[in-house]
């Protein structure tokens, strides 16, 4: 159940979040994950394996993607319920303000941009009791279930459903003059690439003078992105194996996702879709445009540079704090499977102006 605690996922989630660096996590009996070092070499490689693949969905699927999105995110938590993801039980120790609380015993509020069910909003009414949420998530279902967690207290949050592409936010996100916390969890990159500058800056209108904007998101070169156009097992490996050839030996036993040897019957859930189920996997098409595709379930992930996320946010009217990539191995020692991860991991402030500073 979401927010509620469990002693083994909070201590893994801390060891996920202090993890050490190895070269292979595999070469360790006692590790589950590790942090995970790229070369030029395998960055080179990535970016070969991503230029081959330059096919892209036919544009009257993309226009019906856009246009479910909401549908598709609510088809997803109505199959899913509170079970897909895990409760985020270590933002407050990666965004150590939402953890903070303030000596002088007033609360702070906290705009949470595609809350889900509340798996990052419940722990955090957990650890800091100084803390209130406006959640605010396009899918109905989500919000519905949002609602009914046992942990929901509606004197601390607010749960709305808002499509921040198309709706202005909740008011309860400009009560009190505005939030002093905006979060931006695995949500932005749900959105279609042209749509984000738009509901960034509409959120950033809700955060106080002086508050933070925190952002962790796929980032370029996650495996999921690679496998989503590999139509090379020979590439893929390349790019697994590259970082460290001395360690050839072990990450063999690493297993590739080939689409080639897959039928898609035996797909497991979340995996990349096709457009038309009546193509045989060599004609079916992943991509909407570079970098952002469609899955199984028709839901969308675009895979960021920190780069690309400095831009957005600093266009807003945003000053970037921290904005780096976290690269991380994480192993099924049951299955001797790797799988090697990317996110961009940020923070932003938005500044105070002479005029704040003379209305405070």
């Amino acid at each position: 159940m979401s927010g509620n605690k469990n002693p083994t996922n909070l201590k893994l989630e801390e060891l996920v979040e202090k993890a050490g660096v190895s070269k292979h996590v595999l070469e360790d009996p006692e590790r589950v994950v590790c942090d995970d070092v790229w070369t030029e070499e395998r960055e080179r490689l990535a970016q070969e394996h991503l230029k081959q693949d330059k096919s892209t969905i036919p544009e009257f699927w993309q226009k019906k993607y856009e246009k479910e999105a909401a549908k598709s995110w609510d088809k997803f938590y109505k199959r899913n319920s509170t079970n897909f993801y895990k409760d985020r039980h270590y933002l407050h120790l990666v965004f150590q303000d939402l953890g903070e609380i303030p000596e002088t015993g007033e609360t702070r509020t906290l705009l949470e941009v595609g809350s889900g069910v509340g798996n990052a909003a419940l722990p955090l009414l957990e650890v800091n009791p100084a803390l209130n949420i406006v959640a605010i998530d396009f899918a109905d279902s989500a919000i519905e279930l949002l609602k009914k967690q046992p942990l929901y207290d509606e004197a601390r949050v607010a749960a709305s459903v808002c499509d921040i592409t198309n709706d202005a936010l909740p008011d309860a996100a400009f009560a009190n003059g505005g939030v002093d916390f905006a979060l931006f969890l695995f949500c932005l990159s749900a959105l279609h690439p042209d749509k984000m500058k738009d509901a960034v800056k509409k959120v950033v209108a809700a955060i106080k003078p002086g508050g933070k904007l925190f952002f962790r998101d796929y980032g370029r070169y996650d495996q999921a992105s690679l496998e989503a156009s590999c139509f090379s097992a020979t590439t893929a490996d390349m790019i697994r194996l590259s970082f460290d050839s001395a360690l050839g030996a072990s990450c063999k036993k690493i297993s590739t996702f080939v689409k080639t040897t897959h039928a898609r019957t035996t797909l497991p859930q979340r995996r990349w879709s096709r457009f038309s189920p009546k193509l045989d996997w060599s004609q079916w098409k992943t991509s909407m445009q570079e970098n952002f595709y469609v899955r199984q379930d028709n839901t969308r992930a675009y895979y960021f540079t920190t780069e690309e996320v400095e831009q957005i946010f600093t266009e807003a009217g945003l000053v970037p704090v921290e904005n780096e990539y976290i690269r991380r191995q994480y192993a099924n020692r049951q299955q001797n499977v790797v799988r090697f991860r990317v996110w961009v991991h940020a923070i932003f402030e938005k500044p105070v102006t002479a005029t704040d500073a003379t209305q405070t």
